[in-house]
C-alpha cells in the first residue's frame, strides 16, 4: 500500500478535530499509520534531572515522517502532564501484513 500524503495529513487533521471537539485531546483515536520502511534501532539517551515533581519522563522514540518517507529520532524529555491524572502512552509499532503499523505517542486520561 503507498501512502498518499494529503491522505495521511486530512485522516490525522480529522482525528484531530473529532477529539478536539469530543473535548478529549489526549485520546487514543485508534488511528495507526502503515509504513514500508524498516524501523531503526532505538537510540541510548541520558535521563537528566527530573525538573519539578509533577513532570514524567517520555522516552525517546521514532517518529514517522511521511513526506520525507523515514523516521526522526525524538529525544526523551521531561514533560508535564496535560491533566494530573493523564498518563503518557508509548508509540507502538506493530507487524501486520508484511507491514510496519505505527501508533503515535499520546497522553491519556
Amino acid at each position: 500500500m503507498k501512502i498518499n500524503r494529503n491522505n495521511v495529513l486530512s485522516l490525522l487533521f480529522a482525528g484531530s478535530l473529532a477529539a478536539t471537539a469530543a473535548g478529549c485531546v489526549g485520546a487514543d483515536l485508534g488511528v495507526g499509520l502503515a509504513v514500508d520502511v524498516p524501523l531503526p534501532p532505538p537510540r541510548a539517551e541520558v535521563v537528566l534531572s527530573r525538573p519539578g515533581p509533577d513532570y514524567v519522563w517520555i522516552d525517546g522514540y521514532w517518529d514517522y515522517v511521511p513526506a520525507q518517507r523515514d523516521w526522526v529520532w525524538i529525544e526523551g524529555r521531561w514533560d508535564r502532564p496535560p491533566s494530573r491524572h493523564d498518563r503518557w502512552v508509548r508509540p507502538r509499532y506493530d507487524r501486520r501484513g508484511g507491514h510496519t503499523v505505527y501508533h503515535r505517542g499520546h497522553w491519556r486520561d
